[in-house]
């Protein structure tokens, strides 16, 4: 969290160019890589992502409960709840 947050512009950039893949070695379970700047930043990505759904929510219990529901083996259901969450990195709130 504490890399994530002092350099998400740059996590962000690494990540959005593997985000529709398969690949998820750079992301999720790395382990102490020596190779990555600090390990499963893939997670912090997540929360920043579900962190901008839940704010711009106006029903905040729904919100809760799309996040925890989702289908995150469907990539399109993860898709469009990517793009209601409203995260882009570097703007104000996010």
């Amino acid at each position: 969290m504490a890399y994530g947050s002092l350099h998400e512009k740059e996590v962000w950039h690494s990540f959005r160019q593997e985000m529709y893949t398969q690949n998820n070695d750079n992301w999720v379970s790395t382990g102490l890589n020596p190779a990555l700047p600090a390990p499963d930043l893939g997670y912090f990505i997540g929360y920043r992502i579900c962190q901008a759904y839940y704010d711009q929510a106006k029903d905040k219990k729904a919100a809760l409960k799309e996040i925890i529901e989702l289908d995150y083996a469907n990539p399109v259901a993860v898709d469009d709840f990517f793009k209601r969450s409203g995260y882009r990195c570097g703007r104000s709130g996010n």
